[in-house]
């Protein structure tokens, strides 16, 4: 049920929807492949190549289903895993190259 705002100034609606944050971390909104899965619905490799994109990678928590930890530290963790990827140039299709 939406809200009732009555009385509320209309300056103040305003204000509110400019400077309001959602410190929320979104996990699990990019659909990572799994190994050897036979699933089309994916968004992301198991080397956060993008489907369909040449050269983009995506590397946050959009990309795992649960964390258990805090986010900051998957976060770090999986810059690290995809650091190393984008360096070593994974399946001879280096990225460092185009960098």
């Amino acid at each position: 049920q939406e809200p009732t705002t009555t009385g509320v100034p209309t300056w103040f609606k305003q204000y509110a929807r400019t400077v309001a944050v959602s410190y929320y971390h979104y996990c699990g909104t990019c659909s990572m492949k799994e190994e050897g899965g036979g699933d089309t619905k994916w968004v992301v490799d198991d080397e956060f190549r993008v489907r369909g994109l040449h050269g983009l990678r995506v590397c946050d928590a959009s990309v795992i289903n649960q964390v258990s930890t805090p986010t900051a530290l998957t976060c770090a963790a999986l810059g690290v895993v995809c650091s190393s990827l984008i360096i070593r140039g994974s399946d001879g299709d280096s990225d460092k190259k185009r960098l």
